[in-house]
């Protein structure tokens, strides 16, 4: 009976051990601009997004309306992307871009893919000199960061810092190729693949979203746990793939705090722990060790009756 009843408490205390984070499987790349495009006339370079895990089979085929148009190909300092530089400048028409990858899923298994992007060169629109006008909006939210601690990601409460951007007019005609760099406090923060938007995206570490954790603000080790409470400085830029020459950053100035405001996720209102050095936040409060306690207190008190 005594090994019976402490078998219990043993058995549930027992910590769960967390499914290690797979390797990514081989996602096949993309060509930009993407298909259907408008880009202004003369673009300095095409892009090329190659999967880490994949292999180029074959060269990159550009043509406008049938007609092969010549090209180098340049390893791009912004990105690991590969630029397109085309020999001469292209002139309005409708151009056709493809390429195929060997995207190797296994060892026994291989998958060939062809990327292909039809997309039309138009009028003249000089390179951007501004990047138009962006804000920022602070509020308790709920984050999900990269974390090494056994799985990808890992989810808690956080202040968080959500960046948009409305473009100039110079900058959205060439948004099918603008990246976006985000630095905090003289720090790379983020990087944006080239055709994304300031904005599109608001969770976890982008060029969207800056955060401060507010469960455990020291966080564990192997978390992005984001930067810390109070005042912070941020630079945002602009880059079109292949320009010489680049949009005037914004610079931004904002400040995170853990104010404990309740906020909504998912239909639950939750208000957040500040400051707080137990167990770390994650909405599965039922589950949390604490509540083992009373069974572990009624065993004990069983055992000295029966000694």
């Amino acid at each position: 009976m005594k090994l019976l009843a402490l078998s219990v408490p043993i058995l549930a205390l027992a910590p769960h051990v967390a499914r290690a984070c797979s390797p990514p499987q081989c996602v096949p790349g993309y060509v930009l601009p993407k298909d259907g495009a408008l880009l202004p006339a003369a673009p300095p370079a095409l892009v090329i997004h190659a999967s880490t895990s994949a292999s180029m089979n074959g060269d990159p085929h550009l043509t406008k309306e049938g007609v092969d148009v010549a090209f180098t190909l340049v390893p791009d300092k912004a990105t690991s992307d590969v630029l397109v530089v085309p020999a001469a400048p292209l002139e309005a028409g409708t151009y056709a871009f493809s390429r195929s990858e060997d995207c190797n899923n296994s060892s026994s298994t291989s998958a060939l893919t062809l990327q292909t992007s039809t997309f039309t060169v138009g009028a003249v629109v000089v390179q951007p000199q501004t990047l138009g006008t962006a804000s920022v909006v602070v509020s308790d939210g709920m984050v999900t960061a990269s974390t090494a601690s056994g799985s990808c990601t890992v989810t808690y409460p956080a202040s968080v810092a959500k960046l948009s951007l409305v473009p100039s007019a110079e900058v959205s005609s060439w948004q099918p190729l603008v990246q976006y760099t985000l630095e905090v406090d003289g720090a790379v923060w983020a990087k944006s693949e080239y055709g994304s938007t300031v904005g599109s995206s608001s969770s976890g570490r982008t060029v969207s979203s800056v955060f401060a954790r507010c469960d455990r603000p020291d966080g564990s080790s192997a978390d992005d746990n984001g930067l810390a409470e109070g005042p912070h400085h941020a630079v945002l830029s602009g880059h079109v793939a292949g320009a010489t020459t680049d949009p005037t950053p914004i610079e931004l100035d904002f400040q995170l705090a853990c104010g404990g405001v309740p906020f909504e996720d998912g239909g639950v209102v939750v208000t957040p722990q500040v400051k707080s050095s137990g167990c770390s936040f994650g909405g599965n409060s039922a589950k949390a060790p604490w509540l083992l306690l009373p069974l572990l207190a009624l065993v004990l008190v069983r055992r000295r009756r029966d000694a």
